[in-house]
C-alpha cells in the first residue's frame, strides 16, 4: 500500500489501531459491520470484531482473513490498509506475559486460577462463597461449540467485596489443539485484569461488581463464554463438555442446547474431579427436546462432566 494515497484520517500502527480508525471514520457499530459480514457470507461476530479492535485477539483462521479483506470494502480502506497491518501479540497471551511482564509463564495445567488469585489478591475462601452456578451451553450442528452463558449466585463473606475471579480452560479441538475461550461480562460485572495462557487454552478474568457488598449480601452476575476464533469441532463424532470448580459450590447446573435438526443419539454424565475419575454414580441423562439439562449440589472440587456422540442407541435408553 502507498501510504502517500492513505487519507489523513485514517493513521498507520498496528491493526487494531486501524480497524479502530477506519470504523470511527465510518460511524459503523459492530453489530451492524457483523451482519454486513454475514450477508456476504462470512461469519464473524460482533464480540469477535470488539477484541480485534481492542487488541485483545487477531484474525488468523481463513475466515478470519477473510473477513479483514471483506472489511476493507466496507469500511472504504485503501486496499491493504488493514490486510498487511501488523499484528501485536495479542495483551494477557502466555507470550506477552513472558516478553513485557517480571514473571515466569511455566504455570502447570490447572494451576492458572490458583496462581492469578495470588498475583491479584483475591481470596475466594476468605472473600465470597458460591451459592450456585447455572451455566447454557450452545452446540451447533457441526459439534461446535458456540459459546455459553453463566451466572452465578454469589455471597460475601466480608464487608466491602467488589470483585471475583474466575476461570474458562476453553475446550480442546478435534485434533487435540487448546481453544482460548474469553470471558465476556454481561450483568452486574465489569471486567478487570485478565489473564491468558494460549498453551492450555485458559483464561483467567477478574470481574468487578457493580457495587461493593456487605457482609452476607448475594447478588447475581452474568457473563458470556465464548471462542477466541472461529469455533472449532468438539472433536469428530464425539463431543465432551467439563464445567469444574475449585471451590465449594451450592449448586451447579449445566444445560447444553444441540442443534434441534441433528441432536446427539448417544449421552453419558457423571460428577467428579475430571470425567476419567468420577467422584459419585452416573447422572441421569435425557433429552428435553434438544437439550441436556445437569443438575449437581454441594460440591466440594470437581464438577459435571458430559460426553456424547450420533451413533448406538437413542439418547436416555
Amino acid at each position: 500500500m502507498d501510504p502517500a494515497r492513505t487519507p489523513a484520517d485514517l493513521p498507520e500502527g498496528p491493526f487494531s489501531t486501524r480497524l479502530d480508525a477506519a470504523i470511527r471514520r465510518r460511524g459503523l457499530g459492530l453489530q451492524r459491520l457483523s451482519l454486513r459480514l454475514a450477508e456476504l457470507g462470512i461469519s464473524c461476530s460482533a464480540s469477535t470484531l470488539s477484541l480485534w479492535r481492542n487488541e485483545r485477539t487477531r484474525p488468523q483462521r481463513r475466515e478470519g482473513l477473510r473477513a479483514v479483506a471483506a472489511l476493507e470494502e466496507i469500511l472504504e480502506t485503501p486496499t491493504g490498509y488493514l490486510m498487511t497491518a501488523e499484528h501485536p501479540v495479542p495483551k494477557g497471551t502466555a507470550r506477552w506475559w513472558s516478553q513485557d511482564q517480571p514473571r515466569t509463564t511455566g504455570i502447570a495445567v490447572g494451576q492458572e486460577l490458583a496462581q492469578a488469585r495470588a498475583d491479584f489478591g483475591v481470596s475466594p475462601a476468605q472473600e465470597t462463597q458460591q451459592v450456585a452456578f447455572f451455566e447454557t451451553v450452545r452446540v451447533d450442528a457441526e459439534n461446535r461449540f458456540v459459546g455459553s452463558r453463566c451466572t452465578l449466585v454469589l455471597r460475601a463473606m466480608r464487608e466491602g467485596v467488589d470483585r471475583f475471579i474466575t476461570a474458562s480452560y476453553g475446550y480442546r479441538d478435534s485434533s487435540g489443539v487448546p481453544q482460548m475461550v474469553r470471558l465476556l461480562p454481561r450483568s452486574g460485572v465489569r471486567l478487570g485484569r485478565e489473564r491468558l495462557v494460549e498453551s492450555a487454552g485458559c483464561a483467567v478474568a477478574e470481574l468487578v461488581l457493580a457495587s461493593p457488598l456487605h457482609r452476607g449480601e448475594t447478588v447475581a452476575v452474568s457473563w458470556d463464554a465464548v471462542p477466541e476464533g472461529d469455533p472449532q469441532p468438539l472433536g469428530g463424532a464425539e463431543g465432551r463438555y467439563e464445567r469444574l470448580t475449585s471451590v465449594p459450590v451450592g449448586q451447579m447446573s449445566v444445560r447444553i442446547d444441540f442443534d434441534p435438526v441433528s441432536p446427539p443419539r448417544r449421552l453419558h454424565a457423571v460428577t467428579g474431579a475430571d470425567a476419567a475419575h468420577p467422584s459419585g454414580p452416573p447422572l441421569p441423562v435425557r433429552l428435553q427436546g434438544s437439550s441436556l439439562v445437569l443438575s449437581a449440589t454441594h460440591l466440594e472440587t470437581g464438577g459435571i462432566m458430559a460426553q456424547w456422540d450420533w451413533e448406538g442407541e437413542d439418547a436416555g435408553h
